[in-house]
């Protein structure tokens, strides 16, 4: 009250007026202040309905490009926690908006005869408490559905009943999201990389000398610098001529970081988090490979955070089982954080896919192709997300106008690669039915070669999909795709002949 006294007072003298006008941000904040109820009301509206058409999305269409357009953005949780933002600063402008804080206090209080629960009720007869409350709520809900939507997303995890179950009552639907990561054997989430802050880098920072150390903080909240190896670099150096002896695994161990995700497509342990736990499962996976084993790497994705290459086991001068990898590096270490790879099927069904594909796929609903921009990508990494992305669905010709004439395609599905155009054509067209659709989940860097991971999404087949893993190289003149390795995992893991070859021929792992 001495407060609006003084106010009126002083709007009441002329010479104050024109003396001097309020400052421009001074009227802002005046303005935010004086937002009313109603505003409160609005704002209210807005939490409550704004956020149901994402969580529409992430449960009934959650692999559509428009789902991820909006929702893979951080901008909808910002948009709104600024409306939680708006309800507590209008309400704590006006007379009676917000609980007492004694009352408030209350709820903390744990003297005994206090009755927290009951004044947390108390505090529920004011609305614009209710407001500030329940649009905490939601936009957490909101957060923690995003998390398992893009969880689920990127390691083949399905999420909708945890996703729907997350927006209804909140905590129990990630508890689902955890249990259904065990049950399908993707394994828990992979925790943030943590990373501690150099000393010397602590010694030389300007708030050193009046601030204790820093604590670590997740490396995707860090910002990125300049990495102390490329990744195409790290890939030559660490798997090229690899033997996963003793001395492979200790230069590998160095090399990973302490939060390294190894996800062996072809095996049946599934994803394995811990720089120590994927050194035991190398180990115990390489154990029994004869002294002329080795790794060759065949072509790499030339990358500097993301990689990726092709490889093939060898024993002396004979030729064993091929795959590819996916690699990722910690933004700030420079370590290993993410590992995927995936060998060839030794047995290979070729043709008998498409025809089971067309078996069991549901076919969708007439639609019109999904618009596109035509468009000539110059770098590896652009074209397959202009082809996965953008054409997709649209048009056959146009993916086919940036392969080159003497491209050589190479499915292992397939006992032998597809060359020149024209076998590439026919066999993308066998494979081009309704109600498949390739979902890329993470795209390596590169100029003149790319790696990435996929996942068949199935229409009306419910539950696990395939992944698998593609290399694409562009010849360096036409910025045409000249090279093309795709690999998808066995239908059963471990694959029964895959197991067998590995016990009978150890290092080349082929009958």
């Amino acid at each position: 009250a001495p407060l609006r006294l003084a106010s009126r007072a002083a709007a009441a003298a002329p010479s104050a007026r024109t003396a001097a006008a309020p400052p421009r941000s001074a009227v802002r904040a005046d303005a935010l202040f004086a937002l009313s109820n109603a505003d409160v009301t609005a704002a209210f509206n807005w939490a409550t309905f704004g956020p149901q058409p994402l969580w529409l999305l992430m449960i009934c269409l959650p692999r559509w490009s428009v789902t991820r357009a909006l929702v893979r953005p951080i901008a909808p949780i910002v948009l709104f926690s600024l409306v939680h933002l708006l309800i507590v600063v209008a309400s704590a402008g006006q007379e009676g908006g917000t609980a007492p804080l004694m009352e408030f206090a209350g709820v903390f209080d744990s003297s005994p005869g206090a009755d927290p629960q009951g004044a947390m009720v108390g505090m529920m007869k004011y609305p614009n408490f209710v407001s500030e409350e329940w649009s905490h709520v939601l936009t957490w809900d909101l957060f923690v559905g995003r998390f398992i939507w893009a969880d689920g997303l990127a390691r083949g995890v399905p999420i909708r009943a945890s996703v729907l179950l997350t927006n209804l009552i909140g905590p129990p639907g990630l508890l689902l999201h955890l249990a259904t990561c065990l049950v399908s054997g993707k394994g828990l989430p992979p925790p943030p990389q943590i990373v501690a802050i150099p000393e010397a880098e602590l010694l030389n920072s300007p708030e050193a000398a009046d601030t204790a150390p820093a604590s670590p903080q997740p490396a995707s909240l860090r910002p990125a610098r300049p990495l102390p190896e490329r990744a195409d670099s790290l890939v030559l150096r660490l798997f090229d001529e690899q033997r996963f002896d003793e001395t492979g695994l200790r230069a590998l161990g160095a090399s990973l970081a302490d939060g390294i995700v190894w996800d062996d497509l072809s095996g049946g342990a599934g994803p394995i988090s811990g720089r120590e736990a994927v050194l035991r499962f190398l180990a115990q996976r390489e154990g029994a490979t004869p002294a002329d084993f080795q790794l060759s790497v065949e072509r790499v994705a030339d990358g500097v955070r993301s990689s990726g290459f092709t490889w093939t086991r060898t024993a002396g001068k004979s030729e064993g089982l091929r795959g590819s990898a996916y690699i990722e590096l910690d933004p700030l270490s420079g370590k290993l954080l993410y590992v995927q790879e995936v060998a060839e099927p030794l047995l290979k069904p070729g043709g008998a896919t498409a025809a089971l594909l067309k078996a069991v796929v549901k076919p969708p609903s007439p639609t019109n192709a999904p618009a596109y921009t035509r468009r000539t990508p110059r770098r590896a990494d652009d074209l397959v997300r202009y082809l996965w992305e953008e054409v997709q669905g649209s048009d056959m010709s146009e993916s086919l106008r940036l392969f080159s004439e003497d491209i050589l395609y190479e499915d292992f599905n397939f006992q032998k690669p597809f060359e020149g155009k024209a076998a590439v054509q026919a066999f993308l067209k066998e494979f081009d039915i309704p109600g498949v659709s390739f979902v890329p989940q993470r795209i390596s860097e590169g100029d003149r070669a790319v790696a990435f991971t996929w996942q068949v999404v199935l229409n009306g087949v419910e539950g696990r999909q395939i992944q698998g893993i593609s290399f694409y190289e562009l010849e360096p003149a036409s910025k045409q795709v000249s090279f093309v390795r795709d690999i998808p995992e066995p239908a059963v893991r471990p694959a029964p002949l895959g197991a067998l070859a590995a016990v009978l021929r150890p290092g080349l792992r082929k009958l």
